[in-house]
């Protein structure tokens, strides 16, 4: 066996999660290795659905504009009766400068991501390379390859595991995962519009359980998908549900067969699984690999997605700032609620769906008004983790509106950078610091904004930003606040008044130490 290769990163699994993280690492100029064990890219459409949120990691590693190209905002999800009469309507509450939701086809998703990571030397990819064994210690891993004859061992700072729910490394390192007991079993059909033909813009989610609930997906150009929920107890196998005619049977219940062709049919068995430790050494998990979930609110990729940002800042302040590696153990901390919040609804939706539960919805859809049947989903915060005191905003997505810099109309993220920011409106966040507390933040990676409604001088400091529409000025305001530390992942670290900036940073100087 030839001596290990040496890289800062190594991904194992090139689905969606991993090729983002490959981006990620990219763009932060870290030398990655990823690792694939097919032979070419598994060109058929799984995911279907990204948020407001996930089309803001896109924006942060530089794709977004390629992907709103080629998808379709949608303005929430229905629940439907058989006549078609909505019981239910919900939408989510988006504050990350997008659309709440968008549907898509996933080849075009990976398409994307593929070219995205072209733009880093520094990145390489291995197809039809196995991983056979994985040993980790504190501040290295060694994974062992087989790629066709060929053994071969690659040793990384760190690794990251976005090999799905069959995660091999996961089994390799004995990570148990908790069953959450909520499975079922689907049939996935993706098809192709021959023609135009009229069809809601909404999710969709057909509610008939003795007879058959299914959910609709109008997506991008002439890709519809209909998820039809199979019997728990059904005497038919898969053969007998993915045969052409049965097929046709079911799409004759929502739409003539004849008006599409099929592009994917599949049955699916998903479950609701979460990884109980998702680190060992040097070695992290992300995505399937460390939560499974119901497709009910479409949040499975997204949650990868959220993963390898949140993860990923925090390891490049280990690698390229010699920041203590003990902030990697907010991965978890901060990551592992809020998937299980998300679990939560994901359950709770599903069964509305697909149970019993049916029931009560139609019930209330006969007695309760319009108003009270449309429900807005407000984003869900991060609790614990690194944080700073103030209680109220922490943990919160920092919103996301139209600002002016440089004398050209652009979201504020485009302002940002891909570091630590304080920001402030009408007041320069230096004037608050000592030189030596702007040095070590500036040593952090740190940038420095202010927000003004009308900016002077932009042409000369590209950290004066123009309140376009007076969103920022609103907010600033209404939660009596001067400056406001953003994360890298654009969750707020902390907000604070004037006289408490300069003591908000020295907590946030202890917990990111150097080592």
């Amino acid at each position: 066996m030839k001596a290990p290769h040496t890289y800062d990163i190594l991904i194992v699994g090139f689905g969606p999660v991993g090729m983002l993280a490959a981006n990620l690492f990219g763009k932060y100029g870290l030398k990655v290795a990823v690792f694939e064990r097919n032979e070419k890219l598994y060109d058929l459409p799984r995911a279907i659905h990204i948020d407001d949120e996930t089309m803001r990691i896109l924006q942060y590693v530089g794709l977004h504009q390629q992907m709103l190209k080629v998808c379709k905002p949608v303005p929430g999800m229905q629940l439907v009766n058989r006549q078609g009469k909505v019981l239910l309507e919900t939408s989510k509450a988006a504050t990350a400068g997008y659309e709440a939701s968008y549907l898509f086809f996933q080849p075009d998703l990976e398409e994307i991501l593929i070219k995205g990571i072209e733009r880093f030397v520094n990145v390489e990819v291995f197809w039809g390379a196995e991983v056979t064994q994985v040993k980790t210690q504190e501040k290295q891993a060694t994974v062992y390859i087989q790629q066709g004859q060929k053994t071969l061992s690659y040793e990384g700072k760190y690794v990251l595991a976005c090999d799905g729910a069959n995660s091999t490394v996961r089994t390799l390192l004995n990570l148990p995962l908790k069953d959450l007991k909520f499975t079922r079993q689907n049939l996935k059909t993706d098809v192709l519009l021959k023609e135009p033909v009229e069809l809601p813009n909404w999710i969709q989610k057909t509610c008939e359980p003795n007879r058959q609930s299914h959910v609709f997906l109008n997506s991008f150009e002439n890709h519809v998908r209909w998820e039809f929920s199979l019997p728990k107890r059904t005497p038919h196998d898969k053969t007998y549900w993915e045969n052409p005619d049965t097929v046709r049977q079911l799409l004759s219940l929502v739409i003539d067969p004849d008006k599409v062709v099929p592009r994917h049919v599949v049955v699916y068995r998903f479950a609701t699984k979460i990884a109980q430790q998702w680190q060992q050494g040097a070695v992290f998990l992300a995505g399937d690999a460390a939560h499974q979930m119901p497709p009910y609110i479409g949040q499975g990729m997204c949650a990868g997605f959220r993963d390898v940002l949140n993860l990923g800042w925090k390891l490049k302040l280990v690698l390229q700032h010699e920041v203590s590696p003990q902030i990697l153990q907010s991965y978890p901390q901060e990551r592992m609620p809020h998937v299980r919040f998300v679990m939560f609804v994901t359950c709770w939706v599903g069964r509305l769906f697909i149970t019993r539960w049916t029931l009560l919805i139609k019930t209330l859809a006969r007695i309760a008004p319009q108003k009270w049947r449309k429900v807005q989903v407000p984003p869900k915060k991060l609790k614990k983790g690194l944080f700073g005191k103030s209680r109220r905003l922490r943990g919160h997505l920092f919103p996301q509106f139209r600002v002016s810099s440089h004398q050209k109309t652009c979201l504020i993220d485009d302002c940002l950078g891909d570091g630590f920011n304080i920001i402030g409106f009408s007041h320069h966040p230096q004037d608050y610091l000592t030189e030596q507390e702007v040095r070590l933040l500036e040593d952090l990676g740190f940038q420095f904004s202010t927000i003004f409604e009308v900016a002077p001088n932009q042409d000369q400091d590209s950290s004066l930003i123009q309140d376009l529409d007076n969103q920022y000025k609103r907010w600033f305001r209404k939660h009596r606040v001067d400056f406001v530390i953003i994360r890298p992942d654009r969750y707020i670290y902390d907000a604070v008044p004037l006289t408490s900036l300069s003591k908000t940073i020295q907590q946030l100087q202890q917990q990111f130490s150097k080592t």
